[in-house]
Formats: structure tokens, sequence, C-alpha cells
């Protein structure tokens, strides 16, 4: 290779936790095909000890606790002063700071209108003036690091990092999970977008055949340790171990024993249990009992959850979107929701039964299989769920409220805009005015194209996070440098040797 992308000089990493050894492998062998200087950026001390001693000063050239949101919260503070800075960043980037806000669990609490419950924290009591100054902060640290450390490639960083670099006009990437088997691909923005995934889905010959007829990996792997979670043996345990990790955190003065208030999250953990016991009495609907009933699948999403307010913060309101879909249903069809187990014990007081009110409208038990009910349904509704990928595999109609999902643009697939648009969405949608055979179809082939975009993580979960592949590692490289290469932002040096 006689040419290296200028993206390769100054690489900076940001911690992801649940890929810490994964991405140190990735650094490692990044250095081995001639990266420049690579920095990680993390966010305590105790995450820059682990970098500084695992990979005993490489493959990371620097290792830097950035500025965080939580830092400095007591510090006296001019509102004036802070306002302006607000005022000015806010000019420079074309995006308010309360729409960064929404997707933080803490400075964003109040944006969570379906997770209520959620712990509160020391930082979610903080005052407006105190979170615009912590936004400002992070945004005015990313900035001066770009142009200082003369950055030129963002890896899985914080979606105030992605916004500086979009102003200075470098490339961001973040690590994203295809939601088919166990893909991932690298994101060009902090929505999961990714270009590539249209003109390869337009290029794709044939008509593939080969998708999933289950769901993804990761998803199974959580279903399956969050339904074991829910036992009392289990709660109570988890009560126990909460206690001891905050124990610990706080004997050796760690940041994240000073987070979450300890109280509101033992009264979480208890909240989880009673909640779902309380579920089964109320999502009573199986699946038959929908048998040769028209309907409408929504699923919900959790919250507060990056793939709710990270990916759609223009609409994440999901109890106004039942109530619309309930709304503009044309007699004799249902709308049937169902709960997402991530979720119980957030939710605000009488949300189910106020869901239940709506007399067109059905809860579904928790645990039946999402997969199979987009099978059964007759249209799939979602913000930005991994149903509507589902819905479109089984030749359905997806009304997607999320205006970021990388399946937008396929047949089949209508975005809400404005809802005055609802009922003739639903009412084509649900007169088949694309053939399934044209749904599948195009899914088939957006499957194909997204997998020829992607590399595969094979057995990688975020509770065995030490546990990966080589060949994996090296697929992740292979797809950052080449989404590198078809990226305007990235200059190429001519003057280097690969």
């Amino acid at each position: 290779m006689s040419e290296m992308h200028a993206a390769m000089d100054t690489i900076a990493f940001y911690n992801r936790p649940q890929y810490r050894f994964f991405m140190v492998a990735a650094a490692r062998l990044l250095k081995q095909r001639n990266a420049g200087r690579l920095i990680m950026y993390c966010s305590t001390r105790q995450e820059e000890k682990f970098y500084e001693e695992y990979s005993r000063g490489q493959p990371f050239d620097e290792v830097i606790i950035a500025r965080s949101l939580y830092a400095d919260i007591e510090k006296p503070l001019d509102e004036e002063d802070v306002l302006r800075r607000a005022t000015q960043l806010e000019g420079k980037l074309g995006i308010t700071l309360n729409k960064l806000m929404v997707p933080d669990r803490h400075y964003g609490r109040g944006y969570m209108l379906g997770g209520f419950h959620h712990p509160t924290s020391r930082y979610s009591d903080r005052t407006y003036t105190e979170a615009v100054a912590a936004f400002c902060a992070v945004l005015t640290f990313w900035e001066n690091e770009i142009k200082h450390q003369n950055i030129k490639l963002i890896v899985n960083a914080p979606r105030q990092a992605a916004q500086m670099a979009r102003y200075f006009a470098i490339p961001y990437r973040t690590l994203a999970a295809s939601r088919f088997e166990n893909y991932h691909y690298w994101a060009w923005s902090e929505l999961y977008e990714c270009p590539r995934f249209q003109p390869t889905w337009e290029a794709m010959q044939g008509n593939p055949d080969a998708v999933p007829d289950a769901p993804y990996y990761g998803h199974i792997v959580s279903r399956n340790r969050m339904r074991h979670s829910m036992t009392l043996r289990a709660t109570l345990k988890s009560l126990f171990m909460h206690t001891a990790r905050v124990s610990y955190w706080k004997l050796r003065g760690y940041e994240k024993g000073r987070g979450y208030h300890y109280l509101d999250s033992l009264r979480f953990i208890w909240r989880i249990y009673t909640e779902n016991r309380k579920l089964k009495k109320t999502a009573t609907t199986r699946l038959s009992d929908l048998k040769g009933k028209r309907f409408v699948y929504m699923p919900l999403h959790i919250e507060p959850e990056f793939a709710l307010q990270g990916l759609s913060p223009e609409y994440f309101y999901q109890h106004a979107m039942i109530a619309a879909i309930s709304r503009d249903l044309p007699a004799g069809v249902y709308l049937a929701v169902k709960e997402h187990f991530g979720a119980v014990g957030r939710r605000p007081a009488d949300f189910y039964d106020q869901i239940k009110a709506l007399k067109n409208v059905v809860l579904l038990e928790m645990w039946e299989s999402g997969f199979e009910c987009c099978r059964q349904a007759d249209v799939v509704a979602t913000i930005c769920g991994t149903s509507g990928l589902e819905g479109l595999i089984n030749g359905n109609p997806v009304i997607s409220f999320g205006r970021n999902n990388i399946y937008n643009f396929l047949p089949g697939v209508q975005v809400v805009r404005d809802e005055v648009e609802l009922p003739a969405m639903l009412r084509k949608a649900l007169n088949g005015d694309v053939t399934e055979d044209d749904i599948r179809s195009g899914a088939a082939r957006f499957v194909a194209a997204v997998r020829a975009c992607s590399f595969d993580m094979s057995k990688y979960d975020h509770f065995d996070v030490a546990n990966y592949d080589s060949g994996s590692v090296s697929g992740a490289v292979d797809a950052l440098l080449d989404s590198i290469q078809g990226d305007p932002n990235a200059a190429v040096k001519q003057d280097s040797v690969a």
C-alpha cells in the first residue's frame, strides 16, 4: 500500500468498557499497520490505570482522562458567563445543548418520559445552569484536544466529541451492532448512520435468500440473563451484590461509587421484581390470542436507553406514539404492544393501565418472541428498534417514527415526519400497497449489504468482555480502514508508506 490516509496520523480512541480488551487488540493491530499516534481517552482514574497497565505503553502513546460531564459539579458558576458560552457553542455547532442532554441518563432525566423510575443520582439533582456548564466544558475540552493534539480520527467517543468532529470535518467512527447474528459495523455518526448501506444495497445483484430466522445473538444472551434475574432469589442476590459493590467503590474512592443514590438504586432493583409480578397479571395477551385478527405490532423501548433517546433525539415519545396509532387505526385493527424486559421497573405509575384503557390496544405477554410477533403482525411500528428489520425480513410493512434508522430507505418503510400523515400511512401499509415479496426481497438484499459492510464479532458479548476472537479483531481493523477510504474528510497522505 503506497499511500496512507491522514486519518491514521493521530487517532483518538474513547473507552467503552464493554469493548476495552477488544479495542486494545485492535489498536495494537493498527500500530502494526503503521498508524501514527494513538491516544486513549477515558473518564476515570481507574480506567486510566487499566490502559496504562494492560497495554504497558503499547499501543497507546498517551492515556488521557477526558473532561467528564460530571466533574466539578459543585464549583461556583457565573450564570451569565455560562449562558454566553452556551450561546456561542450552539451557534457554532448548529444544535441546542438541550438536545445534547436528551440521551444523558442524569442531566436528561426529564426526557425519560417512559422511564421515570430509573434511579436518581447526585448529577440528576443539579440545576439547569450546572447542566449547561457541564456540556459547555466537555464540548470545549474536545475542541481544544482536536486542535492541540491534531486529531485526525475519533473512535467510539461520546456525542459531544462527534459534534466537534463534524465541526472540524474530521472522520468519526463508533462501533455499532448490525442486529444480524453478531455482525458489527463502523457507524459514521453518533446516530449510527452508515452511508455505505444504501449504495451497497442498490448495487446488489440477484435475490439473496439467506436472511435471519431468529433474533440476533446479543438479544438472546441478554434475554436469557434478564429472565433469570427477575426471580426472588436473584433479586435478593442483586441487592446484596449492589451493596457490596458500592461499599467497595467508596472505600477505594472510585467516582462511580458517588453517582446514583444508593437507596434509590436498591428501590429500583426491588421494583424490577415487584413490577414484573404485576406485569404478569396485566400483560396477558398471547400471540395465539391474536390469530385471525389484524394487528399492528409495537414493541416498547427501554427508557433511558441510547437506542431510543440517543438514536432518535427528534422523537422519543412512546406513550404518545401508542395513542396516535390507536387513534388512527381503521376499525377492527388492533395495536399489540409488548414491553421490553429491560424496561421493567422504570415505568411511571399507571403506565400500563393507561395503555390498556385504549379500547383497540392489547398488552402482549412480555416473553413472547418479538421475532414471531413481527412474523404474525400485519404491520410493525417502531421508533428505532430491531423490530423494524425483523418486520421487513418477514415481508411486513413498517411505520418508522425514527428518522435515522439504517433501513428507512427500504421498500415498505414509511417514515413519520408529520402525524397528520399517519392515518394515510396506516391505510397504505394495511392495504398492502407494497407487496410482501417486494418487502422481503428488499430486506434480503439489505441483510446482504449490511453483512458486506460489517464484520463478524463471532461469540463476543458484553458480559465476557475479555473473550474475543483474533479474527474479529482483524475484521474490525479492516472494516475501519475500509470506511476511512470512502470518507472525503479523511485526506490521503501521498508521501507515506504503509
